[in-house]
Parts: C-alpha cells; sequence; structure tokens
C-alpha cells in the first residue's frame, strides 16, 4: 500500500511537471498522459490493496469474536425433516420407556438422588454405559428439529 500511495504521489509530481507554471496549460501531452495512466494504475493498486486489508481484518476480527460466531449457520429443516426427526425420537422414547430395565434403573436413580445414597455415580454409570448413546440421538434428533 505505501509504495502504490508513493508511485501514485510520484506520478502527481510528475504530471505538475508538465504542466507550462504560467498558464497552466499542458507543456508535454505525451508525458502528460503517461504519468497520468502512472498515476490511475498506482491509485487502483493502493486502492485494491487497501480493500485486502480491510478484509483481512474483519475476518480476523471476526475469528476473535468467538467459536459461536465462526459457526456454519445451518439451514432450517424443512417440516418434513422436522415430522421425520420427531418421529424417531417419539420411536426411540417409546423403546426406551417400554424396556423394563431402563424404567426400573431410572427408578432406582430417582431414589438414590432423593435419598442422597452413595449408590448414584455407580448407577448414574451404568445408565450413561446402557442407555446414554440413545439418549444422545433422541436429543440430537430433538435439537435439529427445532
Amino acid at each position: 500500500m505505501s509504495e502504490s500511495h508513493w508511485l501514485a504521489q510520484r506520478a502527481q509530481t510528475l504530471l505538475t511537471a508538465c504542466l507550462d507554471p504560467q498558464t497552466g496549460k499542458i507543456a508535454d501531452p505525451k508525458s502528460f498522459s503517461l504519468y497520468l495512466r502512472y498515476q490511475t494504475t498506482h491509485e487502483r493498486a493502493f486502492n485494491k490493496a487497501l480493500t485486502e486489508f480491510q478484509k483481512l481484518r474483519f475476518e480476523k476480527r471476526k475469528q476473535q469474536a468467538g467459536f459461536e460466531a465462526q459457526k456454519p449457520k445451518q439451514a432450517k429443516p424443512t417440516a418434513q425433516e422436522r415430522d421425520a426427526r420427531m418421529e424417531k425420537a417419539s420411536q426411540i422414547n417409546d423403546e426406551l420407556m417400554n424396556d423394563p430395565d431402563y424404567r426400573d434403573l431410572l427408578h432406582r436413580i430417582s431414589v438414590a438422588i432423593e435419598t442422597k445414597s452413595a449408590e448414584f455415580p455407580t448407577l448414574n454409570a451404568e445408565f450413561e454405559r446402557k442407555y446414554g448413546a440413545a439418549e444422545a440421538e433422541m436429543e440430537a434428533l430433538l435439537a435439529q428439529a427445532a
């Protein structure tokens, strides 16, 4: 940018030298047009570099704004996609609720929470091992449908 600015200013000085100091008319038309092209070329180069610099600065600021700003926006699901995801989440929920071991484990966990039992971490780990993936899938489907 600085080089382009300096060259454009130099071309301006040379343009001024092509003018007759007393009348202000162009004394050397051939050199004047050449210096005018030089000046225009360097001004364009300066503006191009300035635009690129501003884009880079904007991108850097956008990255510094945080992780959320960098997440690409996802297209909203269509009504059919939402319905399909809700249906799949409902099926997973029905399967879990019809599983007697799932209901028993949930009941034992809720009792352990109420009684502040030391058994809670063990029960929670068992729940995550057996049903964590299904629960996570169901939550992901519900979040995607929103």
